[in-house]
């Protein structure tokens, strides 16, 4: 709310992904490592707490931003108090893993696999979509006359829901035909609906 530049709100962006590309592998291998026999579950319950927050993310920030009449930093303080936490009280030494210091040639060698490649541009076209999508959300909902919380943040809402309740069926799908085919159903299907919106 402090900038309309778009090379501004480009960078901001970047430091969210990153910080979200940083926290969700490691998040992921904790929640995998505290009960291995469990994993599916608490993968599954992980991934759940993930959509919820994203689904009301919009309601939350629209509500906030009418509540602090647009003040919208204030919206850092629970960052700054969890930062604070962990700052104090470290993550115990048994559940840290260890990690050799990444450096640009792995970058590169990642980019030399086929398979690896092939996944990496598979996901950056499938983020453009869906990204593509929620941005161009409320401008389609308030053309098609719905009501503001509707526009902002009700649509958002039940987008992501929907999503997150598509995880159990594509999974079954994948089981019975393959996670290849459900894949490509669900981009081929999705960047037709993009561009049909458009």
């Amino acid at each position: 709310t402090y900038t309309t530049n778009y090379v501004g709100l480009f960078f901001l962006y970047l430091v969210t992904c990153l910080g979200s590309g940083s926290f969700h592998p490691a998040a992921a291998s904790l929640v995998n490592s505290l009960m291995p026999a469990r994993r599916n579950l608490l993968m599954a319950i992980f991934a759940t707490g993930g959509s919820l927050g994203m689904a009301t993310s919009q309601l939350t920030f629209n509500h906030a931003h009418t509540f602090f009449e647009g003040h919208t930093a204030l919206m850092i303080i629970p960052a700054l108090l969890l930062a604070a936490i962990l700052a104090f009280y470290p993550v115990p030494q048994t559940i840290q893993t260890s990690a050799k210091k990444a450096s640009l040639k792995d970058f590169a060698d990642f980019f030399k696999d086929r398979d690896l490649r092939s996944l990496y541009l598979s996901q950056v076209a499938n983020q453009s979509i869906l990204w593509g999508t929620i941005f161009i959300l409320p401008d389609m909902l308030k053309v098609l006359g719905y009501s503001d919380w509707i526009c902002y943040g009700g649509g958002h809402l039940c987008f992501i829901l929907g999503a997150a309740c598509m995880l159990i069926p594509g999974g079954y799908l994948a089981d019975l035909y393959s996670a290849r085919r459900v894949l490509l159903v669900g981009a081929f299907s999705s960047c037709a609906a993009f561009y049909f919106i458009l």
